[in-house]
């Protein structure tokens, strides 16, 4: 079903890139938004694992900032045996521009570009048979580039504070990983894809 309503919306997208004009009626761009910090909650009401603040200016530029599952766990053994996980699967800062779509009112297409870091790593040490101790670490830090794009609705007339947003990325990532057990092993990965977003917005 969710691989059905990402597609759904992928198709979306594209249809309503086409749709942009240079002169939108009275009343397509107007405020909605300007000037505010949103909070956006993604996947409802299915699971939301992802926070987005976005904010825009007067001019229709504005950022984005997305913070996407970050954890910390940490265990405490006898004999002084631990383990650490850290999981930061990704911040990411876009910078965004908009245009009203003539469609509908408070209607805009959306397209920028973002850049994205994470860190995902576990230490530990263990005592194994005879008292041997074994220390291990392994680390991977992901760098991505974004090129987003999609469409964010005001929908609500009388209530210009919130939106939903639809949204296509286009991404390309290298990611460092590295591991120490009894020996070292570095490796470097490249991978690209395409992935759809939809939020529920809330500006104040």
């Amino acid at each position: 079903m969710r691989s059905f309503a990402s597609f759904f919306s992928l198709i979306l997208l594209l249809a309503s890139s086409c749709l942009y004009a240079a002169a939108p009626p009275d009343g397509a761009s107007g405020d909605y938004g300007a000037g505010r910090l949103s909070i956006g909650l993604n996947d409802l009401p299915w699971h939301a694992n992802r926070v987005s603040l976005r904010w825009w200016n007067d001019n229709n530029r504005g950022k984005e900032l997305n913070i996407n599952e970050i954890s910390l766990a940490y265990n405490y053994y006898p004999d002084d045996d631990y383990s650490i996980m850290i999981n930061t699967q990704e911040l990411s800062l876009y910078f965004l521009r908009r245009d009203p779509l003539s469609v509908a009112y408070g209607m805009y297409f959306v397209k920028g570009v973002g850049l994205g870091l994470g860190f995902k790593g576990r230490f530990s040490r263990e005592t194994l048979y005879e008292g041997v101790v074994m220390k291990s670490s392994s680390f991977s830090i992901p760098l991505t580039i974004h090129f987003p794009f999609g469409i964010e609705h005001f929908f609500w007339n009388r209530c210009k504070n919130i939106s939903y947003s639809i949204d296509a990325d286009i991404h390309a990532t290298i990611q460092y990983n590295y591991e120490k057990n009894n020996v070292v092993t570095r490796h470097i990965y490249t991978s690209f894809g395409v992935a759809s977003k939809f939020f529920l917005r809330f500006y104040f």
